[in-house]
């Protein structure tokens, strides 16, 4: 069904994806946030105005610095709109991670990868595989943009026999592909910016499997190699992992405004599908910020980072 909003912009009205409009996603993050007691209610308070006093200077200073970071950097990108766009964020993770069934799984690495990755949890991984099964037969090409959750290796174990990779860092890379060779596994690993991609890789894939910087510089060059490699026969699929939040309401309207022009129909929306366990220094500072501003998150500390997944199929 359908959901839409009297005060969308015109170009988001065009956007007839069947995702939510920006205005029913903050509507429903709300609701959910007023139904269910915890620590995040807390932070739902500072919804309209950003906190006052000591923590409000303490809030600022951190505002600051992360205004300060290199222009690529998310956080910055997070905080350069306004207090709203990063209060949203805040609060649908907290939230999220209060709700969050999974077992505490602890990160390997102490910070974000080189290129900001972040591999999702083991449990997101298996729950990955086990979609891309139910919507993809085993013996239609695969093509994953980006793969430091080294999903290639588990779905080549499921039975998948024509997976391609491109993967810009070096070090994952190899890793994949040492793993290929040594199980014989059927993976052909590219190593090299998706931007840097050729015709050569131009296929009729049955599925693209992406999971693209969560802020719409990042979504649109994903988006657009995905688009450009993929030959699109009908019933070809797309899976994209990204956070809505992430993206400001601005970049969120485009995002559904490019997947409406796109020639995909959307299959299934699933908020909160991944999960990321937070590097131990992240979590820390992430943490200790948190409960510096709104103290009742220390018995609510964040373990993962959530985004939301949409399958699309070509039209």
């Amino acid at each position: 069904m359908l959901l839409k909003s009297d005060t969308q912009t015109e170009t988001a009205q065009q956007a007839d994806t069947g995702l939510p409009t920006w205005e029913t996603l903050m509507a429903d993050l709300f609701d959910a946030c007023e139904r269910k007691l915890g620590a995040h209610q807390a932070l739902l308070a500072l919804r309209d105005t950003p906190p006052s006093g000591f923590r409000g200077f303490l809030f600022s200073v951190g505002f600051r610095i992360a205004r300060a970071l290199p222009p690529n950097n998310d956080f910055r990108k997070l905080c350069e709109p306004n207090w709203q766009t990063l209060h949203r964020f805040v609060l649908e993770q907290v939230y999220r991670n209060a709700t969050l069934r999974d077992s505490d799984e602890k990160s390997d690495a102490w910070v974000f990868g080189p290129h900001n990755q972040l591999p999702c949890s083991n449990a997101t991984l298996e729950d990955r595989v086990a979609l891309i099964k139910r919507h993809v037969a085993l013996d239609q090409p695969l093509l994953i943009i980006g793969d430091d959750d080294m999903q290639s290796l588990r779905l080549a174990e499921e039975g998948f026999a024509d997976i391609t990779t491109i993967e810009i860092d070096p070090i994952i890379s190899k890793r994949i592909s040492d793993a290929a060779a040594q199980r014989s596994l059927p993976i052909q690993v590219i190593c090299r910016s998706i931007d840097e991609i050729g015709a050569d890789l131009v296929r009729a894939y049955g599925a693209v499997l992406m999971d693209p910087p969560c802020n719409p510089e990042g979504f649109a060059v994903f988006f657009d190699s995905a688009r450009r490699l993929n030959a699109g026969q009908p019933g070809s699929k797309l899976f994209l992992g990204t956070h809505f939040l992430s993206h400001g309401k601005k970049g969120y309207d485009e995002l559904r405004c490019s997947l409406a022009d796109s020639g995909y129909k959307q299959l299934m929306y699933e908020p909160a599908f991944n999960r990321y366990p937070i590097p131990r220094v992240s979590k820390f500072i992430l943490n200790t910020m948190l409960r510096i501003v709104v103290p009742e998150l220390a018995k609510s500390p964040a373990r993962f980072f959530v985004s939301d997944l949409v399958v699309l199929e070509c039209r």
